[in-house]
């Protein structure tokens, strides 16, 4: 009896466990990192490569490089007086996130900053744990956390955090929390000092260089090295005003570093007259000796006369006289939403383009209320006379009527390339039977 009862127990006890695993939940699409590399991965996708674009938006508000648009320079832009949404963040307030109406706004700067925060606390106390680390991981990671520790930190206090003015005004200035939890708990923080955060940043920098030294070293541009960990100290001993530490901290970079310095440009042709070189971005540059007088005037050093700028429709109106019978010829200049893409090249050889609008002309010639012509005039309507190249980067900025003869009434085209003094002059001119003809003087 007392043998039944133990096979019965038994069976019992299995049964409760299988079922205890059977309705225990496990999501197949989430993984628990349990390896070096699981967290090495995780780093990398959530705070390497993931991007926020709003975040960090504030820092160009913050400066003086900026202008605001009151009201919308062509047809069909918001009229939105940002200086209202931002207004705080350029006057370095004390509650920014709340818009000169006090309307409160969403900052993702914020809750980003610390999410990646705790997410660098997180990895590195699981990554700490392990003990064989033969390959270096282990360092490098721990390397990678405390540099991006210190970069949220450095991007937090330099937006919510008071100037910093001098050592002793570092120490009562207020700056943000630090959090030092590995989990999520309801703790009310409050704002460490300035000092307080500065010194975090600094030893974490400092604590960082000597991992990634020692850790497993990556080829690839995505992750921080030491390179980047000793030049984001430099910057923060330029913010605390520490000029030496500064100095002995870039030189200290240039003596260990291994990147190049020094630009080179690759240069694949050089003669009397021709000069090719490849860029930064790996474009073959091709200059070429001008026998064009013409051509000096880019380089004459004169200012340069701004491309006209039209925000609404613009009208022109002209009487002349011509065998006793009077004309009224007209020019109505349209901004159009048509985008003209303009590229120009930085002294490093990286490409910007540039965004402008083009115009739309309409010409119109009357006698009496008699309409002799009227028609629509694009820059597209000039590509017999006119290279692709040029009419791609160019805008059509302005129209005038010089006059009438024989042959009929005359109107003179800009074609303009924006923020040069390379322009081209077309001209129309519109017979007593209304048919329009186009050309360049060659």
């Amino acid at each position: 009896m007392k043998k039944l009862s133990l096979y019965i127990a038994s069976i019992l006890m299995l049964t409760i466990t299988s079922c205890a695993d059977f309705l225990e939940y496990k999501d197949k699409d989430k993984i628990e990192p349990t390896t070096l590399a699981h967290y090495s991965d995780l780093a990398y996708t959530e705070l390497m490569q993931k991007e926020n674009r709003y975040e960090l938006f504030y820092l160009n508000v913050m400066t003086d490089d900026l202008e605001s648009t009151v009201t919308p320079s062509r047809p069909g832009l918001d009229d939105v007086d940002t200086r209202l949404q931002f207004g705080k963040y350029y006057q370095w307030g004390v509650n920014p996130q709340y818009q000169l109406d006090d309307k409160k706004q969403e900052d993702l700067t914020w809750a980003s900053a610390y999410k990646r925060i705790l997410m660098c606390n997180v990895i590195e106390e699981k990554v700490t744990e392990f003990e064989d680390d033969k390959a270096g991981v282990k360092k490098r990671l721990i390397g990678e956390m405390k540099f991006m520790r210190a970069l949220s930190y450095y991007y937090l206090v330099n937006i919510y955090g008071e100037p910093y003015l001098s050592e002793q005004q570092a120490k009562t200035a207020l700056a943000v929390p630090i959090n030092n939890e590995a989990s999520i708990n309801t703790v009310l923080y409050t704002r460490s000092t300035l000092e307080s955060v500065c010194s975090l940043i600094e030893k974490n920098l400092k604590e960082a260089i000597v991992y990634l030294s020692d850790g497993e070293q990556k080829t690839t541009i995505y992750r921080p090295k030491t390179d980047v960990a000793r030049l984001l100290l430099s910057r923060l001993y330029l913010y605390k005003k520490e000029w030496q530490k500064a100095i002995d901290t870039c030189n200290e970079l240039i003596a260990n570093t291994s990147a190049s310095i020094t630009t080179f440009y690759r240069i694949d042709k050089q003669t009397e007259h021709t000069f090719w070189f490849h860029s930064l971005s790996d474009n073959i540059v091709k200059l070429h000796k001008s026998e064009d007088p013409n051509d000096s005037i880019v380089f004459a050093g004169n200012a340069l006369e701004a491309t006209p700028t039209y925000n609404e429709v613009t009208e022109r109106d002209s009487v002349v006289n011509y065998k006793n019978t009077r004309y009224r010829a007209y020019v109505y200049i349209n901004p159009s939403k048509m985008k003209v893409i303009k590229t120009t090249y930085s002294e490093e050889g990286l490409s910007m383009d540039n965004v402008y609008y083009d115009n739309v002309m309409h010409i119109c010639v009357y006698e009496g209320k008699k309409s002799l012509y009227a028609s629509d005039i694009t820059k597209q309507m000039f590509a017999q006379v006119v290279s692709k190249n040029f009419l791609d980067q160019s805008i059509l900025s302005d129209m005038q009527f010089v006059g009438v003869n024989k042959k009929g009434f005359h109107y003179q085209a800009t074609l303009s390339i924006p923020e040069s003094q390379v322009c081209c002059i077309a001209n129309l001119t519109v017979d007593f039977e209304g048919k329009l003809a186009i050309s360049v003087d060659k």
